[in-house]
């Protein structure tokens, strides 16, 4: 006991020491000076970084003291930040079964097989618990000297870090170092059957590599579709004539750009959201997979029609929110605020990336993007307008209105004018005007013929067809700019 009131009185000097407080303590405790113990492993959790021994050991003391609601508390508060820790769980079941708890206890040694299937006391645990109890309550309970986990009367002493452990024990209940079954010599590694608390759900993982290459697939078939398209368009000299086909072809390459930085960012910050609640144990396997299939989903949804896109982008936050919290194996409060956390880091880097590329007028005029994709592509025959046929020579007025969004006129603003006739009467001539600037002049050797050019919107044209007297010529014009049919009338 010298040594003991050495370090107590040297503690009393120096209160800031956590290290030998913390041996304190620990002698404290084996000594059996529990209150003592106590009032200094308070003093560690509150100002000392946060132990995983030092929760259990204030666990175990209170279960000493009789204080099994504050034990159990202890218990739940070291899963909180360790969720996965074994012997916690063995400790916690420990205590809910002394505290005559047995459907708590059952509970957590069912949590303890399903990160170990192979626990060598877990099922058996169950099984009892389960049963009828026994008259006998020591025989039920099958605890040496009402063990918390921390046993004063030690079966084995942990080669490694020297601590104490019941036989019960599969591991060290401080360093998880492997620990000898009965009747083995102590203190000598035995080969274990038990899994690492931390191995991936391998089939969980192979289920998300295959959506992720599904996704992924479908995401590539949709880019090289649209390729093929747009290599049409040029050869046809047409345009693209909705807004689901104009936006595919403006934001094809800011699209591959920003699902390349979502398979980079998506890992990475459920990674961080994983640390943020202090979730340590999680596999990286796992967070690797849900984060590439994040990406991939949120690269496909990135495809939907403009009037589906709010939808689209709910889908990743909702999937998001299901693997956080059915498959990290976090508790239910953690797992909300890591989904949130990993939420506002994905769209702060999907909003940045996306601003970066194509600035935020886009963003800031989605809702009149939306309304006149609502109603340009559900049209009967969307981006065709045919102007009444007339005689050569004809002048065709020509006005276009706006979508609502400058940033969509803009890029709608390549249209696309076809001049149909009678194959036998050309040649013909065409030519654009806008007031006295020319746009285009071409001459046709045979109809139908095509020609695209830029024109903007809430501006005066004269198409101008020439040919035979007498010739009757009809006009087309393709394009997601909306033509004003009230100004466009042959003369």
């Amino acid at each position: 006991m010298a040594d003991l009131q050495d370090l107590a009185d040297y503690v009393g000097k120096h209160p800031a020491e956590h290290g030998q407080r913390w041996r304190l303590a620990k002698k404290l405790y084996i000594a059996c000076e529990y209150a003592e113990a106590l009032k200094h492993l308070t003093v560690l959790k509150r100002e000392w970084m946060p132990k995983l021994n030092v929760l259990r050991y204030l666990a175990a003391t209170h279960y000493r003291l009789g204080e099994y609601d504050q034990a159990v508390a202890e218990l739940e508060d070291a899963l909180d930040l360790w969720p996965e820790e074994m012997p916690v769980l063995e400790q916690l079941a420990r205590v809910h079964e002394v505290a005559g708890n047995r459907e708590r206890a059952a509970e957590t040694w069912e949590s303890v097989l399903a990160l170990n299937a192979r626990h060598p006391i877990a099922a058996q645990a169950v099984r009892r618990l389960r049963a009828l109890p026994s008259e006998k309550p020591e025989d039920d309970l099958q605890l040496r000297q009402s063990d918390s986990g921390i046993n004063l009367a030690p079966v084995y002493i942990c080669s490694h870090c020297g601590a104490q452990n019941s036989e019960e024990f599969d591991r060290c209940w401080q360093c998880h170092a492997l620990l000898p079954r009965a009747g083995s010599t102590p203190g000598t590694p035995r080969p274990s059957t038990a899994l690492p608390a931390d191995s991936p759900p391998w089939t969980w993982i192979l289920v998300c590599g295959l959506l992720t290459v599904l996704f992924l697939a479908l995401g590539m078939y949709l880019a090289l579709r649209h390729i093929v398209a747009g290599r049409a368009l040029a050869e046809s000299h047409s345009v693209p004539v909705t807004v689901h086909a104009l936006l595919s072809d403006a934001l094809f390459t800011t699209r591959a750009i920003e699902t390349g930085v979502l398979l980079v960012a998506w890992p990475l910050a459920l990674w961080a959201a994983v640390l943020a609640v202090r979730a340590r144990r999680t596999p990286r396997p796992s967070i690797i997979a849900a984060g590439l299939l994040l990406a991939t989903l949120a690269g496909l949804a990135s495809w939907a029609p403009v009037a589906y896109l709010p939808y689209a982008a709910a889908a990743p936050a909702l999937v998001s929110f299901v693997l956080v919290v059915a498959t990290f194996r976090l508790r239910f409060g953690r797992a909300i605020a890591a989904w949130l956390i990993q939420g506002v880091l994905m769209a702060a880097v999907t909003l940045a990336c996306f601003a970066g590329l194509e600035g935020l007028a886009p963003l800031q005029q989605f809702s009149a993007i939306a309304r006149h994709a609502a109603r340009h592509d559900s049209a009967q025959f969307a981006g065709n307008w045919t102007l009444p046929a007339a005689d050569t020579p004809a002048e065709f007025p020509l006005r276009w209105r706006s979508t609502g969004s400058p940033w969509l006129d803009e890029r709608a603003a390549r249209v696309a004018i076809e001049v149909r006739g009678d194959p036998a009467q050309p040649p013909f001539a065409m030519e654009l005007r806008h007031g006295d600037a020319l746009v285009f002049n071409e001459v046709i050797a045979q109809v139908p013929f095509r020609v695209t050019c830029a024109v903007a919107p809430a501006r005066d044209y004269r198409l101008l067809v020439s040919g035979a007297d007498g010739a009757v010529v009809s006009v087309v014009v393709f394009g997601t700019l909306p033509l004003d049919l009230d100004v466009a009338s042959p003369s």
